[in-house]
């Protein structure tokens, strides 16, 4: 089954162009009325899409917009999903990972969710994930692994890994890695890493992997970090291809973190790993640790030289700040 463009979706493909596109115009081809046009370009503009309108003109967007696009996309990634529908693509939704963890599926088949706008986008602990509208990279990967629970360990380190090969691929040749789940370049959040866990048995579990990266990300943006785009590097102009490398990279190496573990990956990693062998402060719910950061172990725990002697510390509630 193929899942048809949203209206909103049909409306931004038209005013795409550069050109003034009359209400009735765009209503005739829509076959809506003038008033639900209006209606679409108010909500569209109420999550950031910055679109003219002229009395006795029309409508436009002020700038041509890479707008990912449905087919595009499933041309690049049949491999993976067999139907249209396993590939979903919103103008605007809460949030990618939570429309998959609650999505309710009777197959362990694949899905892939992408938005031009999050409003409700989360990074690690909570924190809020800025999503200016088709500007980034917002997308979530609905799947089941054929592990337990308690094999998942350096999961979203082989994600890391994943992105950044796929990110090197494109010409992003100085992209680094932060434990336990951020994409940095030139010491700055390019983008971040959010596995969740829907359910498990003793054979496999279900999980929604959420990447988010800056693309294309306006200045004006107020984030409480230093942040930087990927696409001045990038020698891929255009979101859907990015998308289709990264998702297929990420399948294909969920496949060899199945059967091998995180260990399989950690030589990468340390390839990647930005902050191996400075002096750093973990951060836990409760204190900080300063320590030497030693390595990530093959278990995806993060080995610390303290004025205690070395420690290892898991993924969660833990941050990493380099000491300046």
């Amino acid at each position: 089954m193929r899942k048809s463009a949203s209206f909103e979706q049909k409306l931004l493909a038209i005013i795409s162009d550069g050109q003034f596109h009359s209400g009735q115009d765009i209503a005739n081809e829509l076959d809506v009325s003038r008033t639900a046009v209006w209606k679409a370009v108010n909500k569209l503009k109420g999550v950031g899409a910055d679109i003219y309108c002229v009395q006795g003109k029309g409508y436009k967007l002020s700038s041509k917009l890479d707008l990912i696009e449905h087919n595009d996309l499933y041309k690049r990634l049949s491999s993976i999903f067999c139907e249209h529908n396993q590939i979903l693509i919103f103008t605007d939704i809460a949030s990618t990972n939570r429309y998959l963890s609650t999505m309710k599926v009777d197959s362990a088949e694949p899905y892939l969710c992408v938005a031009e706008y999050q409003s409700e986008g989360r990074g690690r602990r909570g924190r809020e994930w800025h999503s200016p509208f088709a500007r980034n990279i917002y997308m979530s990967l609905r799947c089941r692994l054929p592990v337990s629970i308690h094999e998942l360990s350096g999961l979203s380190l082989t994600v890391g890994c994943s992105i950044a090969e796929s990110l090197k691929t494109a010409g992003v040749s100085d992209i680094q890695l932060k434990w336990p789940n951020d994409l940095r370049l030139y010491s700055k959040k390019v983008g971040g890493i959010l596995i969740e866990t829907i359910s498990s048995n003793m054979n496999s579990t279900d999980i929604v992997i959420g990447v988010g990266l800056n693309w294309d990300m306006p200045d004006n943006n107020v984030i409480d970090q230093p942040w930087i785009n990927i696409k001045p590097f990038s020698t891929t102009q255009l979101r859907g291809e990015l998308i289709g490398s990264v998702i297929t990279k990420i399948w294909n190496d969920l496949v060899l973190f199945s059967e091998k573990g995180f260990g399989e990956f950690k030589e990468k990693w340390d390839s990647y790993d930005e902050y191996s062998g400075k002096t750093v402060n973990l951060l836990l719910p409760n204190q900080s640790i300063k320590g030497i950061y030693k390595e990530v172990l093959a278990d995806g725990t993060l080995l610390l030289q303290t004025a205690k002697g070395e420690t290892s510390f898991s993924a969660g509630e833990i941050s990493l700040r380099e000491e300046l």
